[in-house]
């Protein structure tokens, strides 16, 4: 898997085959898996690639954000935009 870069997946069968849940899937499950694994860390991978261009100035999260009423941030409208 791995020289066809397809390292998501090779991480996912690695971990399956440690725990030995690759037995208790059928074909169709763990293909799914696998391919859900595959695309997951395709995304996570695009995501930082995008984060680290574009040099942003401050690393922050949702989670730090100041909810002070005073900011006038609507605290719904927030966790709408998160999900």
């Amino acid at each position: 898997m791995k020289s066809l870069r397809l390292l998501g997946m090779e991480r996912s069968w690695k971990a399956l085959v440690e725990t030995r849940r690759m037995t208790e899937l059928n074909f169709e499950d763990g293909l799914q898996l696998l391919l859900q694994s595959e695309l997951d860390s395709r995304e996570e991978k695009r995501f930082d690639r995008l984060k680290k261009n574009a040099a942003f100035r401050y690393q922050a999260s949702v989670e730090e954000l100041n909810m002070d009423p005073k900011r006038g941030m609507d605290k719904d409208k927030i966790a709408d935009l998160i999900t």
